[in-house]
């Protein structure tokens, strides 16, 4: 078993006076959960499990998260047959946090590649760049707006899914009382975002959220795929009875699709966790978003053989 640790740590006058409201605290932890999974199953694929615990003993606002990767002995067994590295503990808060100080050694800011989901996300205003903007110098390091990256952290921030997982961590920042967040481990602080480093879709959602009644529904759907989109946007699905738009949050689908292990042909169907928001406006008007979670299963259509064949394969030949 693998493990590491850290703290989140928001700051304001609202924290500090113990008023945090929990409907600003609770989504944010469900969503630094929901990002250490995703980060987890995009790197690790089906080799690992990750689970990610909260101490009780809240103080002054901070809260620490306990992390740990169980690998069981099959997994083990099968990685030292065919090898694979696994990205263990503290390796996936490195690449998702950065590395404290302390354990950088010599190295220098000219010298070593930015790594770290949140800080990439703090100085591209949570932005995805253009292709254009991306250069893959190695292995190991990729240029993106000319900011020297670790690649897997650049692989980790290029995917919507992940991205929208810290969009969630940073939103309890634009609330009034709330002013900042930390990342620490132990007493050394890895990364402070700030409100003016929240991007602006952000204090939009944020915005909308807090004038708007919303009712959220997650269950398992098949689904049929009407069209896949392979870059940024909404996937077009129908569940038999209606057709719709939704974005996909499976930051391993994703990876899978990027290196070309799955394709899709007219009529696949997908087995996956779909999540419906119904948000009420004060105006009256009524909006649906759709969001597949996970992908749980993809079902390729089956197709005849004889079907495939030239019409005259298929007939008895003439007496």
């Amino acid at each position: 078993m693998s493990q590491d640790r850290f703290q989140l740590v928001y700051d304001g006058d609202d924290v500090r006076q113990g008023s945090m409201d929990v409907y600003d605290l609770a989504p944010a932890l469900l969503s630094v959960g929901d990002l250490v999974r995703e980060t987890n199953r995009f790197l690790n694929q089906d080799r690992a499990n990750v689970s990610v615990q909260v101490r009780s003993d809240f103080q002054r606002g901070s809260f620490e998260i306990f992390l740990a990767v169980d690998q069981n002995i099959i997994e083990q067994a099968r990685q030292a047959l065919f090898g694979g590295n696994l990205v263990d503990a503290q390796g996936l808060i490195n690449l998702i946090f950065g590395h404290p100080v302390s354990v950088l050694g010599g190295t220098t800011a000219a010298t070593a590649a930015l790594m770290g989901v949140i800080k990439l996300y703090k100085m591209l205003k949570g932005q995805k760049p253009r292709p254009v903007e991306i250069l893959i110098q190695d292995n190991s390091t990729t240029i993106i707006q000319d900011i020297k990256v670790n690649s897997e952290t650049a692989q980790l921030y290029l995917n919507d899914a992940i991205r929208s997982r810290v969009d969630r961590v940073v939103q309890p920042i634009t609330k009034q009382g709330i002013d900042s967040l930390e990342v620490r481990k132990g007493k050394e602080v890895i990364d402070r975002i700030e409100k003016p480093d929240v991007p602006d879709h952000v204090y939009k959602a944020s915005r909308e959220s807090r004038t708007s009644e919303v009712l959220s529904d997650t269950r398992e759907a098949l689904l049929k795929v009407t069209k896949a989109n392979f870059e940024k946007g909404k996937w077009g699905f129908s569940d038999g009875t209606a057709k719709f738009g939704a974005d996909v949050n499976d930051a391993d689908f994703q990876r899978k699709l990027d290196n070309r292990e799955i394709g899709f042909y007219k009529g696949d169907v997908l087995r996956v966790l779909l999540k419906t928001t119904q948000t009420a406006q004060p105006t009256g008007n009524f909006r649906t978003q759709y969001t597949i979670e996970r992908v749980l299963e993809h079902r390729a259509l089956a197709i005849q053989s004889e079907m495939t064949l030239p019409l005259s394969k298929t007939l008895p030949p003439k007496k």
